[in-house]
């Protein structure tokens, strides 16, 4: 199996707000306070025992990859506003159901592909795999006030950089296409090891206004490693 992010309140400091993203339709961007504990992403590589008797170790054939999986949970608390936590769980059922306009290989519709991101961390794009919700709070009129949210999600390819015909340029060369709701600093994390290099993104790619950044813009990385 995949590997797990754990979510629970570390000591001290305040709770950041994380966010789920469809990066296709519905487009949508689900916001949530997340302070894990640890974070942590495995992956399962095959490697094939080759077919050697009369050996204590035979030589292994690799066969294939799996994809990243990770795992959060989130608490949801709307007791003392006296809200319903129905609508945020609505919200994340949202980017589990098959939407119309996205299809996969087979032309079948699909659910969205989904990124997730909590400050400066903006993980690969995935897919929903598991949804489990937990309602553990209720208000007298039978309300649910409290829920605990299971999601698990698997790594899928990069839409975006598949599309992108310099996407594997000479000498590391290549492009970023900005995704909904990406800053500068976390593309710079996640091309280059370093959110402070976000001037170096700017100045490569002549932005005058690196808070301006929208979704489609496409950004050169690669230019000064």
């Amino acid at each position: 199996m995949g590997g797990l992010i754990a979510a629970g309140g570390s000591k001290g400091g305040s709770l950041q707000k994380a966010y789920i993203i469809a990066i296709e339709p519905p487009n949508t961007r689900v916001e949530f306070p997340f302070n894990p504990k640890d974070l942590q992403l495995n992956r399962v590589i095959n490697w094939q025992a080759a077919d050697q008797q009369g050996v204590d170790a035979p030589r292994r054939e690799y066969t294939r990859g799996e994809p990243r999986e990770f795992s959060v949970n989130i608490t949801v608390d709307e007791y003392e506003r006296g809200g319903d936590v129905r609508k945020f769980v609505r919200q994340v059922e949202q980017l589990c159901e098959v939407h119309p306009a996205n299809k996969g290989a087979d032309q079948k519709p699909r659910p969205p592909y989904v990124r997730f991101g909590w400050g400066a961390m903006l993980l690969f794009v995935t897919v929903i795999t598991k949804l489990n919700v937990h309602f553990t709070l209720f208000h007298p009129d039978g309300r649910p006030a409290r829920a605990s949210i299971d999601i698990t999600f698997a790594e899928v390819f990069d839409p975006m950089k598949d599309q992108n015909p310099t996407s594997s340029g000479a000498g590391g060369l290549h492009t970023h296409t900005v995704l909904p709701g990406e800053t500068l600093d976390q593309i710079a994390y996640a091309e280059l090891g370093e959110a402070r290099l976000w001037r170096q993104l700017a100045e490569d790619n002549n932005l005058d206004d690196p808070l301006a950044i929208v979704p489609g813009l496409q950004l050169t990385v690669g230019l000064r490693r």
